[in-house]
């Protein structure tokens, strides 16, 4: 049976996986993603995960892809108006 001290990582770990989900989401519906493949694709590796430094990574990842050139100024600003929609400070 699992130890008190168990079960409160593991509930960490839940929530923090649930709030990377949710940002993979978020990021996804600024219309960069036509069929969806970079959704699936982080929400795949972040399911698959089985430890934070795993969710981190990814999550890193996904900070990093936002503040780069990959990502246009039409999206970044649309990224910024809805971060500051939801009350959220900005990424970049």
């Amino acid at each position: 049976m699992p130890t008190e001290q168990q079960l409160v990582l593991k509930n960490h770990l839940n929530e923090f996986r649930e709030f990377t989900l949710m940002f993979v989401r978020f990021l996804a519906t600024l219309d960069m993603d036509p069929h969806g493949y970079f959704e699936k694709q982080y929400v795949s590796r972040i399911e698959r995960s089985f430890s934070e430094a795993e969710i981190r990574e990814v999550l890193v990842e996904l900070l990093q892809w936002v503040e780069s050139n990959e990502i246009s100024d039409k999206h970044r600003t649309a990224l910024g108006k809805k971060l500051e929609k939801f009350g959220m400070a900005e990424l970049i």
